[in-house]
């Protein structure tokens, strides 16, 4: 399974929405299941990088076509069946989530409430929780309340959060900030995973990182925030230089 988090390029394109849908499905022709949600790159429109992308709202229009055969509706939800440990069948629901739908210009993140209320109204649907793992992913950071982080702050943040402290949820994925990060917080929302900067822009050779969250040493993360350890890469995330 591979999550993308947003940013699949750095100006809203029709060549580089093709180009990375191409790429995905070079993924899934080998076996992976790939999901993706946008980002505020996604939807910028530059005059000398855009072609015919007049605004955010065209922009937003061609990244739903190219990469959910125009279905701009969310949240997306995905139940995977797989094989556990020892065999046994587990069931993995998957929430995407569009947290740019809001604030289409600029980098602040604002889910909105009828797309918050989807979600507390899914994540309460017997199909859900009867799932081993519940995973929500999309691409601001909503722990980012610092001044510091003020451009790249979710707006709706803290509500946010409210709805999944009370759905049980397993896994939160997220990215936007350029930083990575861990947290586990078992009473409420699980593992917080924020991805960081995954890749560079097409066609310069930037580090990729890959988190691979089935290798996660849990025992290392916990350690790390009580800063028992100093080290930021762990050996789940696949650092190398592209090709």
């Amino acid at each position: 399974i591979v999550i993308i988090t947003g940013d699949i390029v750095h100006n809203a394109n029709r060549d580089d929405f093709n180009h990375a849908a191409e790429k995905f499905e070079e993924l899934r022709a080998k076996g992976y299941k790939v999901y993706v949600v946008p980002g505020n790159h996604d939807y910028r429109v530059k005059e000398e990088k855009s072609g015919d992308i007049e605004n955010e709202a065209q922009a937003r229009d061609l990244f739903m076509e190219t990469f959910y055969g125009g279905d701009g509706s969310f949240p997306k939800k995905d139940i995977i069946h797989f094989n556990g440990p020892e065999g046994l069948e587990q069931k993995i629901a998957l929430i995407g989530l569009d947290s740019d739908a809001e604030q289409l210009k600029g980098s602040y993140g604002e889910l909105g409430d009828t797309q918050r209320d989807a979600l507390a109204e899914w994540l309460e649907k017997p199909e859900i929780q009867e799932c081993d793992f519940r995973v929500v992913y999309l691409h601001h950071n909503p722990f980012a309340h610092r001044l510091s982080l003020w451009g790249m702050k979710m707006l709706d943040g803290r509500k946010f959060k409210k709805v999944l402290k009370k759905k049980n949820v397993s896994l939160l994925l997220y990215g936007h900030t350029h930083s990575m990060a861990f947290k586990i917080d078992k009473k409420k929302i699980g593992l917080s995973i924020d991805g960081g900067t995954t890749t560079g822009r097409r066609g310069k050779n930037q580090p990729s990182r890959i988190i691979d969250i089935a290798a996660i040493d849990f025992k290392k993360i916990e350690d790390y925030e009580k800063e028992e350890v100093t080290e930021m890469y762990f050996d789940f995330i696949r650092e190398d230089w592209r090709k």
